[in-house]
């Protein structure tokens, strides 16, 4: 075109990307979502299936039995764990009692260990950095617990961000991340999840505090 300036002519030559071609792309991201989040299903579902020999749970139960007692005495030393529970706070029938440990064994024991050792923690520990992926799981898994009392609020804040609270939690988790590698199911990490911290809310205060 004549007398049309160089920078107009290629302005006017610009043709925009096809949306063919942007949609393609768009397409294949979604694609590798799905295939991504598929692959994280059948990790956790193989979780869940997998068997757990007689032997293993009780490893798991002798692995409780160290946990308690380390985390006992340490607590009561430290004042972080009462003996004492008012009765008001204790269920008056079996009932009660029943749904109260169903309510534990899902939040926090059954949520938390799906999510920490069901989808994060590698299952194949052939490699040397599934070990240090595992620990890595379990550092943020241990130092959320801050941040996750300060959106619960309340005490939930002054409880999760207790170094003594920070101290049996590390014991916990890795409790759970070793009956995880042993077993490669999740069933031994959510029942030792999950005994502890309802021991600790029933019989050692833990309930009161977090009620106040």
């Amino acid at each position: 075109v004549v007398g049309v300036p160089m920078a107009a002519r290629q302005f006017l030559a610009y043709k925009p990307a096809r949306p063919a071609a942007a949609a393609g792309l768009l397409g294949l991201r979604r694609r590798r979502i799905h295939v991504s989040a598929v692959e994280s299903f059948d990790v956790v579902c193989s979780a869940f299936a997998t068997p757990v020999s007689v032997s293993a749970w009780q490893g798991v139960c002798g692995g409780l039995l160290a946990y308690g007692l380390v985390a006992i005495p340490f607590g009561l030393s430290s004042q972080f764990l009462r003996r004492e529970q008012p009765p008001g706070r204790i269920p008056t029938g079996i009932l009660k009692e029943i749904l109260f440990a169903a309510r534990v064994f899902v939040v926090p024991a059954l949520l938390e260990e799906t999510l920490w050792r069901g989808l994060l923690t590698p299952r194949d520990f052939s490699e040397p950095m599934s070990f240090a992926r595992a620990l890595l799981v379990l550092g943020v898994g241990v130092g959320l617990h801050p941040l996750t009392g300060k959106i619960l609020g309340g005490k939930y804040a002054a409880v999760f961000s207790d170094w003594r609270f920070l101290c049996l939690a590390f014991g916990l988790h890795a409790g759970c991340t070793m009956s995880y590698a042993l077993t490669l199911s999740l069933w031994p990490p959510i029942v030792f999840h999950w005994i502890p911290v309802w021991i600790w809310l029933r019989f050692f205060g833990g309930e009161e505090i977090l009620r106040k």
